[in-house]
């Protein structure tokens, strides 16, 4: 649940910092808002399918929030890196297409 929160304020934190950067107007925030939180939630359920289809590869015993394995903090980095790429790919597309 504390990995959520993160993701979240990740998601939130890039929205509001290329809302703010780029010196958009109120209905500009909100557009940014919603396609940095579309687009975070994207990514989230892409990394979870690709996970799912990893894991029985992994052959560990218990679930992997558990088994402190050293993989588990590897993917929790790689996870909000992605996260950080699936919130701003949507804002750079806006911008770049933006009239």
């Amino acid at each position: 649940m504390g990995f959520m929160l993160v993701f979240v304020l990740v998601v939130l934190g890039v929205a509001i910092y290329e809302a703010w950067s780029s010196k958009h107007a109120a209905i500009g925030w909100i557009i940014n808002l919603f396609a940095s939180i579309i687009g975070g939630l994207v990514m989230i359920a892409l990394v979870g399918m690709a996970m799912e289809a990893l894991l029985p590869y992994l052959h560990l015993e218990r679930s992997l929030a558990f088994s402190q394995h050293p993989l588990k903090y590897g993917l929790v980095a790689a996870i909000a890196i992605c996260v950080v790429l699936g919130s701003w790919i949507p804002l750079w597309t806006l911008n770049r297409f933006r009239l």
